[in-house]
């Protein structure tokens, strides 16, 4: 029993003195259950600041570390297809390295790190991201995009397949 030791909690009122034995690799699966459990809270973070979109719309991320004539360009692209944008109940964002606002310049509760991080965008990457209605990224490329190249991508995906079915 040389390689285990005892951790004793120690009792609270009228709660009881636990025991419990442990091996000395079970510190590194805590340690690792540990680090499993935060990554979890910042998906779920992540997921709790998108809920409000998650199985409504899909989300149009335009991704720069500063407002740039080019973020601008593909921004003015977007906006003149109101209806395409709508039709396919998508939201646009501009993704800033300090925060993330909508078109209009108003600034979301969504922080601009927490997509960089669990999106795996890199802090370099300049361009459109698209994530689903289930909240996962579908598409990620380089500044311009044709807005058709993604209406196009988006008519692809079964559930936009569905959608389009149900309205005829």
């Amino acid at each position: 029993m040389k390689f285990f030791n005892t951790i004793i909690c120690k009792p609270s009122e009228n709660r009881w003195l636990f025991l419990l034995p442990y091996h000395k690799n079970t510190v590194k699966r805590i340690v690792l259950f540990c680090t499993l459990v935060l990554l979890s809270v910042t998906y779920k973070t992540m997921g709790q600041a998108f809920s409000d979109y998650k199985w409504k719309n899909r989300i149009l991320l335009l991704v720069d570390s500063v407002k740039t004539d080019i973020l601008t360009s593909q921004l003015e692209q977007f906006g003149k297809l109101e209806d395409e944008i709508q039709e396919r109940d998508l939201i646009v964002f501009l993704v800033l390295k300090d925060r993330v606002a909508l078109p209009n310049g108003k600034n979301s509760k969504i922080r601009a790190k927490e997509i960089y991080d669990v999106f795996d965008i890199e802090s370099t990457f300049k361009g459109v991201a698209l994530l689903g209605k289930d909240s996962g990224l579908k598409f990620k490329e380089s500044f311009t995009v044709k807005p058709q190249r993604i209406f196009d991508f988006i008519d692809s995906m079964p559930m936009r397949k569905s959608e389009m079915k149900h309205d005829d």
